[in-house]
């Protein structure tokens, strides 16, 4: 169970998870990672080999993995890792910018000294693991961020966000993969700069644009990535555009 938990370690300090928790995060971790590709026959034996548990926590844990659409159970074959869509991934980013920037309206009267240090020390954090950390790692950190730009969420906001971005997660993961050169990432701590500036401002208008602008880049950056994915188009180079 070593190699899950350090798979699994997110710096939060949440305490201990149940063995399910912690197959799941680490099969998320590999399909981030795409080390379990899109629309590949998921063999139970071999995880449960891998991880050193026995088949139950592994079904369980793709049973989660399916209701976050990653995982798609078929009858009668073995589950699958879910292909990459187009219209999903447009629908996420749609919804992403629906939601957050409503949002981040909200939230902008709420950002305290306390919350922006935390924002500057979370991009930190990202700055420093986005290239070097695993897949899990990264997605902590990135929610972790944009979590924190929206103070005012409820909990059903933040179920709704949860499920947006563990799917847009694997979209950037994607991006990321294809283009290894550090400017890439630069240019996303750039972007995300940008969204600690406008919260640093106090403007709900402001706030709210920078969030919604931040999505939609992020969509026309990751889209021809996404698309030869899916097989639908050739990708094309990387653009200097914020987002992600």
């Amino acid at each position: 169970m070593e190699d899950i938990d350090r798979a699994t370690h997110d710096g939060s300090g949440s305490g201990p998870r149940s063995v399910v928790d912690q197959v799941a995060a680490h099969i998320l971790n590999m399909i981030l990672a795409n080390e379990l590709k899109p629309g590949q026959p998921v063999a139970i034996q071999e995880l449960s080999a891998i991880l050193d548990v026995s088949n139950v926590p592994i079904r369980e844990a793709l049973r989660r993995l399916e209701g976050r659409g990653l995982v798609q159970f078929r009858r009668g074959r073995r589950p699958q890792i879910a292909p990459i869509n187009t219209d999903d991934f447009d629908d996420v980013y749609r919804l992403r910018g629906l939601l957050e920037g409503q949002i981040a309206e909200r939230s902008a009267e709420l950002m305290t000294p306390e919350r922006l240090t935390l924002l500057d020390e979370t991009l930190g954090e990202l700055e420093r693991i986005i290239t070097r950390g695993n897949a899990f790692d990264v997605y902590s950190v990135h929610a972790r961020f944009h979590l924190l730009m929206l103070p005012s969420a409820t909990d059903w906001d933040r179920r709704l966000l949860d499920q947006l971005w563990v799917a847009s997660e694997r979209y950037i993961q994607l991006y990321v993969g294809a283009h290894p050169d550090p400017e890439v990432a630069d240019r996303i701590i750039a972007s995300h700069q940008v969204l600690v500036d406008a919260a640093r401002g106090g403007d709900a208008n402001t706030v709210r644009d920078a969030v919604v602008e931040h999505v939609v880049y992020s969509h026309k950056m990751i889209a021809p990535i996404v698309q030869a994915a899916s097989g639908r188009a050739r990708p094309a180079p990387a653009e200097a555009a914020p987002g992600v």
